[in-house]
C-alpha cells in the first residue's frame, strides 16, 4: 500500500504545475455536495447489514446496529484485514447477539456486498473498450445477480468465504430466502451508487462537466476499483490498491492520470 500510495504522490509531485492550473475552475458547491452524500455512505451499508439481522428475527435496535457497524469499520484501516469483523462480533455479542450469529451474518454480508459490487461492475465495461453497453451487458446486469443469490450457489460461495477467513462453520445459524436476498442486495447495489454520486460531484467540483452516463462510468469504475481492494490481500481497508486502480479508470474516461490520481486521494 506505502508503494502504490507513493506512486501516486510522486505522479502528483513530478506534475504539480498541470494541477495548479484546475483551481480556477475550482467550485464548492459540488465539493460540499460530495462531502454530503458521502456522510450517508456509511449509514447506509450499516442498515443493510441490520437487514440481515432484522430477517433473521434478532431484535437489536436499528441505532444500535448502525453505532456496531460504523465503530467497527473504522479497523479496516488496521493492518490484517479482520479487525473489522472481530471488533463487530464483539460488539453485537455485547448487545445481546450470539458470537456464531453475528460471524454468519458477516458472511452474509460480505457475500451480498461483493455480489452488489460486482454486478455495478458491469456498468463500466462498455467504457474500457469492451464493446457497446448492448443487451448482453443488461442481461448479465440482471442474470449474475440471481444465479449468485440462487441458494445453491450463495450457500456454496458462503462457505468458501469462511473457509477462506478460516472459519470452521459447517452449519449456518442464519439463512435468507430467495426474496429477502434479493432486497438486501438491492441495498447494498444503491450503497455503491451513492458512492457513484459522490465521486461524481468530487470531480465535478474540479470544473468538469458530469452528465448521466458519466455517473453511471463512475460508479462501476468505483466498484471495480473497491473490489480489487477488497480482495487485496496485505492491502488494509484496500488502501493503494483502490486508488492506483481507480486513477487509472478515470485515466480511461479523460481525465489527466494527475488529476485523476489527485480525486482518488480527495475521496478517500
Amino acid at each position: 500500500p506505502t508503494v502504490l500510495l507513493g506512486f501516486l504522490i510522486l505522479n502528483i509531485s513530478l506534475d504539480w504545475q498541470n494541477i495548479v492550473v484546475y483551481k480556477d475552475d475550482f467550485k464548492v458547491l459540488p465539493l460540499i455536495l460530495s462531502f454530503l452524500f458521502l456522510l450517508t455512505v456509511y449509514p447506509e451499508g450499516a442498515y443493510g447489514w441490520h437487514l440481515i439481522l432484522k430477517k433473521n428475527h434478532l431484535k437489536i435496535k436499528m441505532y444500535e446496529s448502525i453505532r456496531i457497524w460504523i465503530i467497527s469499520n473504522t479497523a479496516r484501516y488496521i493492518p490484517g484485514k479482520v479487525w473489522q469483523y472481530v471488533g463487530r462480533v464483539e460488539l453485537a455479542h455485547n448487545a445481546g447477539i450470539p458470537r456464531s450469529k453475528a460471524i454468519s451474518s458477516l458472511l452474509w454480508e460480505v457475500f451480498l456486498v461483493l455480489t452488489a459490487g460486482l454486478c455495478v461492475s458491469i456498468l463500466a465495461l462498455p467504457f474500457v473498450n469492451l464493446g457497446s453497453f448492448g443487451i448482453s451487458y443488461w442481461a448479465l446486469l440482471f442474470i449474475i445477480p440471481l444465479i449468485l443469490i440462487h441458494p445453491n450457489v450463495s450457500n456454496w460461495f458462503i462457505e468458501l468465504i469462511a473457509k477462506y477467513s478460516k472459519r470452521e462453520i459447517r452449519k449456518f445459524d442464519l439463512s435468507l430466502s430467495f426474496v429477502n436476498t434479493l432486497g438486501i442486495l438491492t441495498w447494498f447495489t444503491m450503497n455503491f451508487f451513492l458512492n457513484g454520486i459522490a465521486l461524481s460531484f468530487l470531480i465535478s467540483a474540479t470544473g468538469r462537466q458530469v452528465s448521466l452516463t458519466d455517473f453511471i462510468m463512475y460508479s462501476g469504475f468505483y466498484s471495480i476499483s473497491w473490489v480489487l481492494g477488497f480482495i487485496s490481500l496485505v492491502a488494509p481497508a484496500g488502501i493503494g490498491v483502490t486508488e492506483v486502480s481507480l486513477a487509472y479508470l478515470l485515466s480511461l474516461s479523460g481525465i489527466p492520470l494527475t488529476l485523476a490520481s489527485v480525486i482518488v486521494l480527495v475521496y478517500r
